[in-house]
């Protein structure tokens, strides 16, 4: 009896264990992290995002790096008057077994942007949440806010 209960005390610890991990790695591959450095009118944009996590839909396989930089501009958008994506380029790292995308772009605007919006809803929908970073006059914010929703900047 007393293996049993021990048996089944050991196999719940394994089972929860392995459910918070995956629950973990949910999160992980539903989320993108996003650093901002604000300039007068132009941004620093960092976008950090594992390669399972944008997913198109009606596509079996994640983008390549190409296809996430080719649909940059319409996953960020800041609302400025002529703002111009220039500079932008793609990276990847392995982060155990997984890729991650590593995108630096530099936004130049005609007037200064007072918020970005995020088209990831339409673009890769298996992205729910944008993890936003802010470096503002070495002032720095975190906020966590939906993919369909906006950051304002100042």
């Amino acid at each position: 009896m007393k293996k049993i209960i021990i048996t089944s005390i050991l196999l719940t610890a394994l089972i929860t264990g392995a459910c918070s991990k995956h629950h973990h790695d949910d999160k992980e591959h539903s989320s993108v992290k996003l650093t901002v450095v604000r300039e007068a009118n132009s941004l620093s944009l960092e976008m950090r995002s594992h390669r399972d996590a944008l997913f198109a839909p009606g596509k079996k396989e994640p983008p390549t790096g190409e296809e996430v930089l080719s649909r940059f501009s319409d996953l960020i958008r800041p609302d400025g008057v002529g703002c111009v994506v220039a500079d932008k380029k793609i990276d990847s790292e392995k982060k155990g077994h997984h890729e991650i995308y590593i995108v630096s772009a530099k936004i130049n605007c005609q007037s200064a942007p007072q918020q970005l919006s995020f088209g990831f809803a339409e673009v890769y929908p298996s992205v729910k949440e944008v993890h936003v970073k802010m470096d503002q006059s070495g002032v720095a914010e975190e906020k966590e806010v939906s993919a369909t929703d906006t950051f304002k900047l100042n």
